[in-house]
């Protein structure tokens, strides 16, 4: 695929395909808040291929009470309650969407540094930001980069992250120092 500009323009010269799915979802979501907004909706919950964004709170005045999924659990079975409202939160992985050849399993996820599936630990990765789209980039960031480079990066910006590593005794959470605050949070709260 070859880009030129500006004007930009992207032109292949073979049958290529172009995912935009490390972004695409979350600035989805955020487009539909800012028309909820323009429209005077300040209490909600969007979810597109779970890339999530709250406001305000839900009808029983609480904050969202959104849910993070263990990766070796059934899904829509949640190891960890959030409870959110005005941020976002975007999780990318590799327990669902992966490929098996030659009895090996190949994450989805392409590390842009070697153009291969990565490999490593790195099971799943929960960040949450102002926006969608900002959380959707950050967690398929953290997910190329691994468990260790991932975690000191959101440690050295200030990111909130939860991230499950797969280890030889199952899964082991880490999360940054950011991310501390939500994961004693619960979701049980009263509005004011």
């Amino acid at each position: 695929i070859e880009l030129d500009g500006p004007p930009w323009r992207a032109r292949k010269h073979a049958v290529r395909e172009v995912e935009l799915s490390a972004i695409a979802p979350g600035y989805a979501v955020d487009r539909v808040a800012a028309a909820f907004v323009a429209r005077g909706v300040t209490n909600y919950m969007i979810e597109i291929g779970g890339e999530i964004r709250t406001a305000g709170r839900n009808a029983e005045r609480r904050k969202w009470r959104i849910g993070v999924e263990q990766p070796d659990a059934p899904p829509g079975t949640p190891v960890l309650a959030l409870a959110l409202s005005g941020e976002s939160v975007s999780t990318s992985g590799d327990y669902r969407e992966f490929f098996e050849s030659g009895g090996r399993r190949y994450s989805h996820t392409i590390d842009p540094r070697t153009r291969r599936p990565v490999e490593h630990g790195l099971a799943s990765v929960s960040v949450l930001a102002d926006t969608c789209m900002r959380a959707d980039a950050l967690s398929t960031a953290i997910m190329v980069l691994g468990p260790d480079a991932g975690l000191a990066l959101a440690e050295r910006e200030g990111i909130a992250a939860y991230l499950v590593v797969r280890t030889d005794n199952g899964f082991e959470p880490r999360y940054s120092t950011a991310f501390e605050p939500y994961r004693a949070s619960g979701g049980d709260e009263e509005s004011p």
